[in-house]
């Protein structure tokens, strides 16, 4: 059991840091993780998310919040690919505004 949970949390790991923060759940349900600056989390961040999935009762996190655990001791969210590029895509345009001014 223990040999499972070890090899779980190393597919997780690498899927996640060689799809940049997806794993083949993340492309079905199309969301990716990202860290609180809408970046692919490092390394270290990414090893500490899959580390933390060893958790007992993870499971039982999730109730008491919009986060799991591994989420919350990682400093990761997990957002849907198409709104986080959207909002992303917006953000840049809106920091262009009087970009040209005063030149």
């Amino acid at each position: 059991m223990l040999i499972t949970s070890v090899l779980f949390a190393l597919l997780y790991f690498l899927s996640e840091v060689i799809f940049k923060g997806r794993s083949i759940g993340k492309f079905i349900t199309k969301t990716k993780v990202v860290d609180p600056y809408g970046n692919t989390p490092s390394l270290m961040g990414t090893f500490t998310r899959s580390a933390s999935r060893l958790i007992p009762f993870n499971g039982l996190s999730f109730p008491m919040g919009a986060r799991g655990w591994y989420d919350a001791l990682s400093k990761t969210y997990v957002v849907d690919v198409y709104e986080f590029e959207k909002k992303k895509r917006l953000f840049g345009e809106f920091n262009q505004i009087g970009a040209g001014i005063g030149r």
